[in-house]
């Protein structure tokens, strides 16, 4: 089973979890083990977008609301932040599997848009930033 934490300030908290959920569950039907999944949302996480790391059963995503540049702070869309979650995401699904890919960001870059469009409900692309 899988269990998604969300953490920071977050808006539309359970639309994030369940677009998680409805993300993660379209890569497999059943998880044979526990997986817990931390995403951690941040206002800057050093010139990225987002990150995750971890092994089959403990995950971490970072995904940042904007980033600092020259010192000024700049925001992110939310569209943006939908998006890098959904990459993020492909990876957590090879972190679960152990899938050892020699370009793992390939995969993530094909099904971002794809599982934005699919799992994301369209009117809410245009909401407010997270």
């Amino acid at each position: 089973m899988i269990h998604i934490f969300l953490t920071g300030q977050i808006k539309n908290k359970r639309k994030l979890e369940q677009f998680c959920y409805d993300v993660l569950y379209s890569f497999f039907d059943n998880v044979s083990h526990d997986v817990d999944i931390e995403v951690r949302i941040k206002k800057d996480i050093g010139g990225q977008m987002g990150y995750c790391w971890g092994d089959s059963e403990h995950i971490v995503i970072e995904l940042a609301k904007g980033n600092s540049v020259a010192g000024e702070y700049i925001e992110f869309g939310y569209n943006e932040v939908i998006v890098t979650l959904a990459h993020e995401l492909v990876h957590a699904k090879q972190h679960i599997l152990d899938e050892s890919v020699e370009d793992c960001e390939q995969e993530p870059y094909a099904l971002q848009y794809k599982l934005v469009s699919t799992f994301w409900n369209p009117h809410q692309l245009n909401a407010t930033p997270v």
